[in-house]
């Protein structure tokens, strides 16, 4: 029986996320410590790839991923990771009860998505619906972008600002940085120097 492209590309990109060396998985989560930190109660960590940071995540954090693939390995590692189909959804998380979930995560997403603008507004709406504090996003810098033919969208904070997404009814901006060296500038020339954004819930 041949597997067709899209079990191809699941299978490639689970092997490209399970098989890392111990060296990478050390960078990696050095990385994923500082996403941690801005992540309060339990978390929704759309986009959670093989699992790493929603192990580190407080007890009763979920996960959504659009590889079938990934959602079975992480199933069978005992993680609460359900497959999602934006297609049917468009990001407005009607499977979610109001009131469960605090902070909101979506690392290495936006820029794989011809529509990142729009993205994010439908999540400010639905997160602001479920009474989620905060939202945290982080997206390649310039050269990181650059480094993958699937990115679409290049998300700086001059997109941010050009797209209104800073001056959000339901979230204010809290923080906006590089890491692990704050400067754009830097992620000019290091591909693994990422942008992370920060936003909480006006009151």
């Amino acid at each position: 029986m041949t597997a067709t492209a899209e079990e191809i590309y699941s299978q490639d990109y689970f092997d490209y996320l399970h098989n890392r060396s111990s060296f990478r998985k050390k960078v990696r989560s050095f990385y994923l410590n500082d996403i941690k930190k801005y992540c309060t109660g339990k978390t929704i960590d759309f986009g959670c790839g093989v699992g790493e940071l929603l192990r580190m995540l407080p007890a009763g954090s979920i996960g959504f991923e659009v590889n079938k693939v990934v959602v079975g390995f992480c199933k069978k590692n005992g993680l609460n990771v359900y497959l999602y189909v934006p297609e049917d959804d468009n990001y407005e998380f009607k499977m979610i009860e109001a009131g469960t979930y605090e902070t909101f995560t979506m690392n290495h997403v936006l820029e794989h998505l011809e529509r990142s603008a729009d993205v994010v507004n439908n999540i400010f709406e639905s997160c602001n619906r479920l009474g989620i504090k905060r939202i945290v996003f982080t997206v390649p810098g310039h050269k990181g972008y650059k480094s993958d033919a699937t990115h679409q969208t290049f998300i700086s904070m001059d997109y941010i600002t050009k797209n209104g997404l800073i001056n959000n009814k339901h979230y204010r901006m809290r923080v906006n940085k590089y890491f692990p060296v704050n400067s754009e500038t830097f992620s000019r020339y290091f591909t693994h120097n990422e942008l992370r954004l920060v936003f909480d819930k006006r009151q």
